[in-house]
This record gives C-alpha cells, sequence and structure tokens, in this order.
C-alpha cells in the first residue's frame, strides 16, 4: 500500500445522509425499515457507514480451504479477505467501520464484540468533504479498506454489480493527472466555500457582490439567499475557476486598500485589537477584537479568513469608500 490513500468525493450531494440497513438479498438498493435522514455539516457529504460486499473470513495462518468460517468459532478474530465479487472462494458480509475496532466486520463487531451502538451516535454515517480526501495508510489503514470495498466506491471490486449510486472515486497516477487533480480541487474549494457562506444569514449575499455573474449566469441580488445560493452552486460546479479567482481579486483589493491607507495616513493599527480610521478629520473603530497584535500581515490573513462576517464585510467597505474618494 502507497504511502497514502487519495479519494474524491463528488460535487453534487445533498448536505444530508439517508441512513439504515440495506435489506438483505436485494442488492445495494433498499433500505430496511425506517431510515433517518441526519443532517450533514455545510461541505460535507455523507452515506451510511455499512455495505455488503463480497469476501470471506479467514483465520490469519490456518489453511480453511473453501469452509466458511463460523462467527462463533474461538479462532476467528474478525479478518476479512476481500474478493472481486463473484469470487467463487467469497459470500457477502455485511461491513462497518468503528474507530474503536481492528475488523470491519459487522457480525462479529455485534456477536463477539457485543458492540451497539445508540440511535443518536454519530457512527451511523460517514462524512466526507467534497473534493480531493487523503488518508495516511499507517494509521487509517482499517478505514482505508472501508473506503476501498464500500458500495459508495465507484472503484470497488467487492460491490454488487446491482449497487446504484456513487459517492467517491479513487485517485490513481493511471486515472489522474494533475491537471484533473487541481481542476477537481478547484471545484471541491469553490463548492465549499458558497456552502460554507450559506451558515450565516446574509453571507451568501455578501459573497455574491464579490463574486458577482460570470457569462453563464444571471443571478439577481434582489432574489432570496436561497436563490442566490443556489445560482452561485451551480456557478461553483460549472466554473469554479471564476469564483475562486474573483475571490483572489477581492482579497488583492483589500491589501491594496490597507498600503493605500496607511499611504495616506488614514487608518491607524497601533492599538491592539482596533482597526481606526480617520475621515475628514474624525476618527471612527472600522472593527474591534482584531487579533494579529497591530501586525498587518496577520490582520489582512484574519481578514480574508472572515470577511464575509456582516461587521467585516461592511468595514472593508467603508474603508473603500474613503480610500476611492481620495484623488
Amino acid at each position: 500500500m502507497s504511502e497514502y490513500y487519495s479519494i474524491y468525493v463528488g460535487s453534487k450531494r445533498p448536505a444530508h445522509a439517508l441512513v439504515g440497513f440495506l435489506e438483505k438479498n436485494q442488492g445495494q438498493t433498499i433500505i430496511k425499515g425506517d431510515a433517518q435522514e441526519i443532517p450533514l455539516e455545510v461541505g460535507a457529504h455523507g452515506f451510511s457507514n455499512y455495505s455488503k460486499v463480497w469476501a470471506r473470513r479467514v483465520i490469519p495462518g490456518a489453511d480453511t480451504g473453501n469452509k466458511i468460517i463460523n462467527i462463533e468459532d474461538p479462532n476467528y478474530k474478525g479478518d476479512l479477505e476481500f474478493l472481486k465479487y463473484g469470487d467463487p472462494k467469497g459470500y457477502p458480509v455485511e461491513i462497518r467501520y468503528l474507530d474503536t475496532s481492528m475488523t470491519l466486520d459487522l457480525q462479529f463487531q455485534l456477536i463477539r464484540l457485543k458492540i451497539i451502538l445508540k440511535p443518536d451516535e454519530d457512527k451511523w454515517y460517514i462524512r466526507l468533504p467534497a473534493g480531493e480526501n487523503r488518508f495516511d495508510s499507517k494509521t487509517h489503514a482499517t478505514y482505508i479498506q472501508f473506503l476501498k470495498v464500500h458500495h459508495m466506491n465507484k472503484d470497488s471490486k467487492s460491490k454488487s454489480p446491482n449497487a446504484t449510486g456513487t459517492m467517491y472515486e479513487e485517485i490513481s497516477e493511471d486515472n489522474m493527472d494533475m491537471t484533473g487533480i487541481k481542476t477537481r480541487e478547484s471545484k471541491g474549494d469553490a463548492i465549499f466555500l458558497v456552502k460554507n457562506a450559506s451558515l450565516k444569514v446574509g453571507q451568501i449575499k455578501s459573497l455574491f457582490q464579490v463574486i458577482g455573474n460570470n457569462e453563464n449566469s444571471k443571478i439577481d441580488i434582489r432574489a432570496s439567499e436561497q436563490e442566490i445560493y443556489n445560482g452561485l452552486l451551480e456557478m461553483a460546479d460549472n466554473d469554479p475557476k471564476f469564483i475562486l479567482d474573483r475571490i483572489d481579486n477581492y482579497k488583492k483589493v483589500i491589501s491594496d486598500l490597507f498600503e493605500k491607507a496607511k499611504a495616506f495616513s488614514i487608518i491607524d493599527l497601533a492599538k491592539h485589537g482596533q482597526i481606526a480610521l480617520e475621515d475628514k478629520g474624525k476618527k471612527e473603530i472600522l472593527l474591534d477584537k482584531v487579533p494579529g497584535n497591530g501586525n498587518q500581515e496577520k490582520i489582512l490573513m484574519w481578514l480574508f479568513e472572515n470577511f464575509l462576517n456582516e461587521d467585516i464585510f461592511k468595514a472593508l467597505g467603508r474603508l473603500k469608500d474613503v480610500c476611492d474618494a481620495i484623488k
């Protein structure tokens, strides 16, 4: 196994996970009993922490041939050999990942280890951010094995051919060049930016004021936040470079504003925790409780990370108005 295992999580997914157990003998498509829709943090993609895959139970060091090992066999410690679906040596095995267990064998967890999850535990589902996800092969070996064979993996060799829908695919030198990776990373970054902006009221409109429309979009600033969000999300999926370039340009504008304000002595960072502005002989506090101890570089980094905050966005707009008035 290489040093890292990388997957790319698809972008067009709802911010909810539908979790439950899959009906036996129905491939991977039927959820048994009452399924729960679990809300995920914005920017996350979710799927059930459960899969039925093709494998066989094994006892390391013992040649058991094609014998099916009983869960109650004292020599069986939960080891699985994952096989290509339909391999005559294998059979369907239910798996689940728990960070407290070295085995993925769900029945072994339930019967031998007596691990029972409470209904409100977040271990019923897996959450992954959009874009590329990398895992260290040494520290996440069990989790990686789970992701490799799960039916939501486009490249799983152990999933049923009847499995429908995929959530992610593996990244390797064979299927992804650096250009492709950067394109996918850009899409993931743009989508996360838009979704993150929707966390607080008002931020999605502020983001649109920074980005604006590209040649293919017709978002109206007077529209509802949901409509603007939908428009920006579509733009992030189709033209992520436009969004990221506009954000980079906005950050440059902020940086240039500070340099101009310093040159004309209308900004004061001397008092730690404050950004003060002097306009027409009057001094006003633009922002208070500013980290960075008066260090302009640190303050700018903080502004870049939080510019969608309502108070910060208004303060930067005020700074721009004053600086633009200087000829």
